[in-house]
């Protein structure tokens, strides 16, 4: 029997070494290397290649898992297209481009909102406001929302939105909020055209990112106040917050794509009136993460807003 050419040959050899870690006895149960196999082959075939057929037939010999289906391919898909995967730079090269491709896909679907999410009821079982939250950082500077489920109180049109927070004076304390106890938090909820004052307060001191909020006037408020949920928050290194995620309590209905939607409002908040599009993907990542459908948040307009009358910090 004739030796199969050099080029081929080693082609071969590549294909028999990625059938062998994808066959189900070459890896341990949950290995990365297995399951990103055929990603790393396809992510690293130029989308211009002539041989399609040559990608397809690869592909169908990774899931078999055989190196029979690997020759099979290669023998009957031509050497062109398997020949551009195999020199970019071996296995290990192809499986980083794989690992790195599958994270940037991730956020892109998670951020577009069409990717589905697994069965699961509403709200999300261990949804939970924020751990290690500060909230003298929190109410240090105002903040401008970015994105968010429009409310009574904040209606579409969505323009200039900015919540700013303060601790009440005892003289405050006395008069204003009679019903509240504690620590008060006051609530300055503005937008062009219309705003709105609440007043807050941490019902439980070993949980600071969980504050109830009503209008500062109700003389029992905590019978009708609303849950005011930080469920995430970004720091910088410095430790100051640069954006954060806030919720009015858990979401409780389910939305068609799976995910749960809280009509009472949800906010992805800014330290400034523009959030870097990295930032606003990973902040929409981690509500999908959380549960959270994406399906009903609306940009708010920032963009040549003055803010007169607004009450920032």
């Amino acid at each position: 029997m004739s030796a199969a050419p050099r080029p081929l040959a080693s082609l071969l050899a590549l294909a028999w070494l990625v059938a062998a870690r994808a066959s189900p006895g070459a890896c341990p149960a949950g290995s990365s290397e297995c399951s990103t196999s055929t990603a790393a082959v396809a992510l690293s075939v130029d989308s211009s290649s002539q041989e399609p057929n040559s990608l397809s037939l690869l592909q169908d010999g990774l899931r078999k898992g055989t190196g029979a289906g690997l020759s099979a391919a290669a023998h009957r898909g031509g050497e062109a297209g398997l020949s551009k995967a195999r020199k970019q730079g071996g296995e290990a090269t192809l499986l980083a481009a794989s690992q790195r491709g599958s994270e940037n896909a991730s956020l892109s679907s998670s951020s577009s909102g069409n990717s589905s999410f697994p069965p699961r009821g509403c709200p999300p079982p261990g949804l939970k406001p924020a751990a290690n939250f500060n909230v003298t950082e929190w109410i240090r500077k105002s903040w401008y929302a970015i994105q968010q489920v429009p409310v009574v109180f904040q209606p579409n049109p969505l323009l200039c939105v900015t919540a700013t927070y303060d601790l009440a004076n005892p003289l405050q304390t006395i008069f204003n909020v009679p019903g509240f106890f504690g620590d008060i938090v006051l609530v300055d909820n503005w937008q062009l055209q219309s705003s709105a004052r609440l007043c807050g307060s941490v019902v439980d001191p070993s949980r600071p990112s969980a504050i109830k909020v009503a209008p500062c006037f109700l003389p029992f408020p905590q019978v009708l106040a609303g849950d005011y949920w930080v469920v995430h928050f970004e720091a910088n290194r410095d430790g100051t917050y640069r954006w954060g995620l806030v919720s009015s309590g858990p979401p409780e209905e389910k939305a068609a794509d799976g995910g749960c939607v809280n009509p009472r409002g949800t906010w992805i908040f800014s330290r400034t009136p523009e959030m870097a599009e990295r930032d606003l993907g990973k902040a929409r990542a981690l509500l999908r993460k959380l549960g959270y459908s994406l399906s009903n948040l609306v940009d708010v307009k920032q963009a040549g807003c003055t803010y007169k009358g607004a009450n920032l910090k």
